[in-house]
């Protein structure tokens, strides 16, 4: 592998990294399923629950919890909402859709953020709680906020798609799972560890750029700042490696099991 071969895989991975951190509030461009029929269908058959939903004077999760998971039955990057970011105080009148692709990816910030019950903990207004479907990812935003996904939340209740039985198709679920722990233990271990990787990554470029190699004047520099470039380099790469091969195991599961 060249050098600039390893860039782009790098980068790549770099940028997968870096995309399950706080790089934005929330997502804006993202344009989630209009999904309010769901959630007046639910508290039309469920109106008390819907009544019962302000936690802050005595309620429950049980509306929330029945739309989060009638939503995940028809699409999985369907969640709950991180108040604030705050992933153990998830919010009672907000869900949350994840934007990017593949497998949602709990506490990301790559969502769209709608509010599905208005007029809610109306205090001593007399309004009573009513279903609703507001996008307030724009108001998140300029609020300097932040939204996270999360499913499930701290406590509730889980709705999972079962692999399918055929004894194929169990065997590309439970290789992709392994590969998606992995994946998480080796992102973290990154994290840690190389957190000035993309720095090192810039001297090594004027370093090779030079034409000088270890003469060059900033090899100095590079020496004493990124001791550990070879080891963070191929956690990069492993990184990669890792993602493709669960990219590979989800595409064939979803191909060969009609799994969403």
């Amino acid at each position: 592998m060249n050098f600039y071969t390893f860039l782009i895989i790098s980068s790549s991975a770099i940028l997968f990294f870096f995309s399950n951190n706080l790089s934005f509030a929330a997502n804006t461009n993202c344009r989630p399923p209009h999904r309010l029929s769901v959630v007046q269908a639910i508290a039309n058959k469920n109106p008390q629950t819907l009544s019962d939903s302000c936690q802050s004077h005595g309620g429950t999760w049980e509306f929330m919890d029945k739309v989060v998971s009638k939503l995940r039955s028809e699409d999985q990057k369907w969640g709950y909402n991180c108040k604030r970011g705050n992933c153990n105080d998830p919010s009672h009148d907000a869900i949350a859709y994840y934007c990017g692709g593949g497998t949602p990816n709990s506490r990301s910030t790559n969502v769209a953020i709608i509010d599905i019950i208005t007029a809610h903990c109306p205090g001593n207004t007399g309004a009573t709680p009513r279903p609703g479907w507001l996008d307030v990812t724009q108001a998140t935003v300029k609020g300097k906020t932040v939204g996270r996904w999360l499913y499930p939340r701290p406590g509730g209740p889980t709705v999972a798609i079962p692999p399918d039985p055929n004894k194929a198709c169990l065997a590309i679920y439970t290789e992709a799972t392994k590969v998606k722990d992995l994946l998480k233990t080796l992102v973290k271990s990154f994290q840690s560890s190389c957190g000035n990787f993309k720095t090192c990554q810039k001297k090594v470029k004027q370093i090779l750029t030079s034409g000088q190699g270890k003469g060059s004047p900033q090899y100095p520099a590079f020496r004493e700042s990124c001791n550990n470039y070879r080891q963070c380099r191929n956690a990069a790469v492993r990184i990669y490696e890792s993602r493709d091969s669960y990219d590979r195991q989800v595409a064939s599961y979803n191909r060969q099991c009609q799994q969403g």
